[in-house]
């Protein structure tokens, strides 16, 4: 014999449930589809800056209008921004030297892509001119001397780098390639953290669905392309006709990393 059960009425079963968790219809929520980079604290990346050899970073520029911003591997000019701005070691705000993928090595790998360090003609910059051309230098011990010689001003700008929309990656090195550490290539987890961050910029990333390994026939020293950092040009003029002339000095002494020459890399 079967024990009589009440029907619960509307009452009691609206009370049951207001003491349950809410159960949203249809599938959970997705994850987020962007992953913010993991930006330093000034304090921890100032005791990066000690510890890394080349102090690289990727991070995103503006371009033109409309919000448009791209990737630039730079290099972070730690002696010349304490020397001449020592408050970036309080604001953040560094003098950065932008990198250029050489001309011949556009249709690589993005392991074997070679990155050197922009830089314009100093009469450019005097009399500027917008379809200045961008010059590179192959990294030795003597590309500073080259630099100087030839009358060359690596391009370089003031930026607040630990900025959320500015900061991708950093600092790094360049890559070590069969024990023997390199110059101008960029390691494959270096190349991944920037393409994990991907929504931060509108320019492509090298691919790397290429075969990884090219020959490059192009042994100059000295190569030159169309420039394109309009921006950038116009912060050097600035620089240039500033009244801190010693960011330019052409001096046998000139400190290791400033604008004109910059680092023997």
């Amino acid at each position: 014999m079967h024990e009589f059960v009440p029907a619960l009425n509307t009452t009691t079963v609206n009370a049951l449930r207001q003491g349950l968790p809410d159960i949203a219809p249809g599938p959970p929520p997705s994850a987020p589809s962007t992953v913010k980079p993991a930006i330093p604290t000034l304090s921890a990346l100032n005791a990066a800056m000690i510890l890394s050899a080349d102090r690289l970073f990727f991070i995103s520029i503006p371009i033109g209008t409309n919000n448009v911003r791209e990737w630039q591997l730079v290099r972070l000019n730690y002696e010349i921004s304490i020397s001449h701005s020592p408050s970036c070691l309080e604001t953040g705000k560094f003098l950065f030297e932008f990198y250029r993928c050489h001309p011949s090595d556009w249709r690589f790998n993005a392991i074997n892509q070679r990155f050197w360090l922009q830089y314009f003609k100093e009469a450019d910059l005097l009399h500027p001119d917008q379809a200045a051309d961008n010059h590179l230098i192959k990294p030795s011990d003597s590309s500073k001397a080259y630099a100087i010689k030839n009358n060359l001003v690596v391009a370089s700008k003031y930026i607040n780098v630990l900025h959320e929309d500015t900061f991708i990656h950093g600092p790094f090195n360049f890559a070590t390639v069969h024990n023997r550490k390199t110059r101008d290539w960029i390691g494959q987890e270096d190349w991944q953290v920037l393409a994990n961050h991907s929504h931060m910029f509108q320019n492509s990333i090298p691919s790397f669905d290429v075969p990884a390994y090219s020959i490059h026939v192009d042994n100059g020293v000295h190569a030159s392309c169309p420039g394109n950092h309009q921006n950038i040009f116009n912060h050097m003029f600035e620089l240039l006709n500033s009244d801190d002339e010693s960011l330019f000095s052409n001096t046998d002494d000139t400190e290791i990393g400033s604008p004109k020459g910059g680092t023997a890399v």
